[in-house]
């Protein structure tokens, strides 16, 4: 789960509405988040994914078997029917066994993950779960949604400038009523 927070001091007019604002900050870290899932996290499965994200080590024996596996069976082929096995993925890849996790994370669109978005005058947060189609290891759950520092501060600009786009759009309309 991926979890990115911000924290707003002020920023634009106090005649606009601490709920709207609110509304437009939740609506400003939807639009980060759908930029993390099609630009980042798809960095997550690449081969150099274990130095960016400083993921913890694998064992020994883990590592081993990963090497040398030609082929691998599959979580669905748990199933009565289906592939018993399928050629393993080469060269090995972090958080790719079968490619099962790969695949259906990276043949999602963003709309189709579950943001959850929360906005108060104190508090900015966003989550998004990360559905498995396997159950992951506890040591290693919170590895497909770290962010790197700079992956961070890309996205806290583009949450910055989606708000701040919204917030002048607001202030037009709040101005042309006050003229009119």
């Amino acid at each position: 789960m991926i979890r990115f927070s911000v924290r707003v001091k002020s920023y634009g007019s106090h005649r606009v509405p601490a709920a709207v604002r609110n509304r437009f900050l939740r609506e400003s870290l939807i639009v980060a988040a759908k930029y993390w899932i099609q630009h980042f996290l798809p960095l997550h499965f690449t081969a150099t994914a274990y130095q960016r994200y400083q993921y913890s080590r694998r064992g020994s024996v883990y590592n081993a078997i990963k090497a040398k596996m030609e082929m691998v069976q599959p979580w669905q082929s748990r199933k009565k029917y289906g592939p018993k096995t399928i050629p393993a993925p080469k060269p090995p890849l972090p958080w790719v066994w079968s490619g099962d996790l790969r695949t259906q994370l990276l043949s999602m669109s963003p709309e189709q993950f579950n943001i959850q978005a929360t906005a108060t005058s104190n508090r900015q947060k966003i989550r998004v779960p990360i559905p498995s189609p396997h159950p992951i290891p506890a040591g290693h759950k919170g590895e497909l949604g770290k962010l790197n520092h700079e992956e961070m501060e890309i996205m806290t600009k583009i949450a910055f400038d989606h708000y701040v786009e919204l917030m002048e759009s607001v202030k037009e309309f709040t101005e042309l009523q006050i003229v009119a």
